[in-house]
């Protein structure tokens, strides 16, 4: 009986490990982030060294990425529906994930990889044309 009821308890923690190694092997950081319209997700800021990004527009709007470092964004790429890029972000810089539409919510899928311990997340409104 004490062996069948390892095996029940073993079970899931097993299932979880193997789960965790999945989503490591994928990158350090794993997101499906909702923009709102006309909105910026800004992703960085005091990380001490370059990280990976590799973004997916999975949602029916464009996407602009942008790299800023102080006050000005440098665009990198426009990511149309189902487009995707592999992006390097120096250190101290923030990617900027910028819904156009003013109608309709943006979808991105992230998976960033180095030490981004230091990295904030937020939101912004996009600058005024």
């Amino acid at each position: 009986m004490r062996s069948a009821l390892t095996r029940v308890t073993l079970l899931p923690a097993l299932l979880l490990l193997a789960g965790a190694c999945a989503t490591l092997g994928r990158g350090d950081l794993t997101s499906d982030t909702t923009i709102a319209p006309a909105t910026s997700f800004l992703f960085g800021g005091d990380q001490a060294a370059a990280f990976d990004v590799d973004v997916r527009n999975t949602g029916r709007v464009a996407v602009t990425v942008f790299a800023r470092r102080g006050t000005a964004d440098d665009s990198l790429v426009t990511l149309a529906p189902g487009a995707s890029a592999d992006l390097v972000l120096p250190a101290r810089t923030i990617g900027v994930f910028r819904n156009e539409s003013r109608a309709e919510s943006a979808l991105v899928h992230l998976e960033v990889r180095g030490n981004v311990r230091n990295a904030g997340m937020r939101y912004q409104p996009n600058p005024r044309p």
